[in-house]
């Protein structure tokens, strides 16, 4: 004869309702101790000066375009700070380097000499990266 399973929710119900009703007599003994709110009086701030219809701003300015006029500002330095790494890596007749910002070249350094690869693995990878990316 097969044993009949029992209904567990009359054992599930009182075990859920026991925390629950803890839980709910804490949170309302712990609001009864809580102080009251103290109010702040709200005034009105009446500005004495009205609105400037000119611009604060130059039409012209690092805050309005900062990419365009940084890059445009900085080249004169950053080519200057480049200037040793081009020299150094200009004493090794075998090496090359192309250097762009935003996808303008800044400085080149024997980047149209053909050179073999240090590895078959950088072909397969540059092979890779032309069928993914595309050429």
């Amino acid at each position: 004869m097969a044993s009949r399973r029992r209904n567990p929710y009359p054992v599930l119900l009182p075990a859920a309702l026991v925390p629950a009703l803890l839980l709910g007599s804490c949170w309302r003994y712990a609001d009864g101790r809580a102080p009251d709110a103290t109010r702040v009086p709200t005034t009105d701030i009446v500005s004495s000066a009205p609105p400037a219809d000119t611009l604060v701003t130059p039409l012209v300015s690092v805050r309005r375009a900062p990419a365009t006029l940084a890059r445009d500002t900085n080249s004169a330095a950053f080519l200057a700070a480049l200037q040793p790494l081009l020299a150094t890596i200009g004493a090794r007749s075998s090496a090359c380097l192309s250097i762009a910002v935003d996808g303008a070249p800044v400085a080149s350094l024997n980047d149209t000499t053909p050179l073999r690869p240090a590895s078959n693995v950088k072909l397969i990878t540059a092979s890779v990266a032309l069928e993914v990316l595309g050429a």
